[in-house]
């Protein structure tokens, strides 16, 4: 019955949140330009930094070993934290709905 009734109320909180958002969202599509536009101006922003990377680190001779290095460790060390708060947050709330 608890189930029932929680599961009820995510769905009035997402018709809710779906009501507010709805004129937002039509704003969005009706007054600012294509999202198609912003996402190929990001993507050739982000491959011009690329390629100055490359520029650089080939300029100073920087293994590629040492650069994927650090692109793992970074994704490691700021992602795993963050999944194990997650799942943490998860478990708490998943006691709370049960017992």
């Amino acid at each position: 019955m608890i189930n029932t009734l929680f599961q009820g109320f995510l769905k009035i909180l997402i018709m809710f949140i779906d009501f507010l958002l709805t004129p937002i969202n039509n704003f969005i599509e009706q007054y600012l330009p294509s999202v198609d536009y912003v996402l190929d101006l990001m993507y050739q922003f982000f491959s011009f930094c690329t390629n100055l990377m490359q520029w650089i680190l080939s300029w100073f001779n920087v293994p590629a070993g040492f650069i994927n290095f650090l692109i793992v460790f970074t994704v490691f060390r700021l992602t795993v934290p963050y999944l194990v708060h997650n799942a943490k947050v998860l478990a708490a709330w998943w006691d709370t709905f049960i017992a």
